[in-house]
């Protein structure tokens, strides 16, 4: 839009790709077990498999996307189907956001951003909420003026 800028883009902590990543390992692992001798094929079967698993997680971590501009909040997921979510600052109800203890450590975590009538978007696995909260929170002082 005319005269609006992006003032914040975060995407999923690398986090977010450690459970496909596991799953995958397993699955390779143990088609590396099953694969010898004469269980070749349920080795290939296994790995097959654990790799389809895992792929739905990958591709909606890799098309995830989160900003903030100096009029908006936006949020975008999905690869094939897209989902986006757009707010104006003046609708932004309450911001929550919640890590655990090694979302502290390592700096991700889930934002809830409410807006009036009951909607609200959860941001999942997002590299430093506490970051995107704060240029929000920056936005909607002077966007509320206006």
């Amino acid at each position: 839009m005319p005269g609006e800028r992006i003032v914040h883009w975060s995407g999923p902590h690398p986090v977010a790709y450690l459970k496909p990543a596991l799953l995958t390992a397993g699955g390779l692992a143990a088609a590396a077990l099953l694969g010898r001798g004469l269980h070749c094929w349920a080795g290939c079967v296994v790995a097959a498999a654990t790799t389809l698993a895992a792929a739905p997680d990958i591709l909606r971590h890799l098309s995830c996307e989160y900003g903030v501009t100096n009029r908006r909040v936006c949020a975008k997921t999905g690869w094939f189907g897209r989902l986006s979510m757009e707010t104006s600052l003046n609708r932004v109800g309450s911001i929550t956001v919640y890590q655990s203890l090694l979302g502290r450590i390592f700096d991700y975590g889930d934002v809830t951003v409410a807006v009036p009538g009951g909607k609200q978007a959860e941001l999942r696995l997002l590299r430093s909420p506490g970051e995107f909260r704060k240029r929000i929170f920056e936005q909607i002082a002077p966007a509320k003026k206006a």
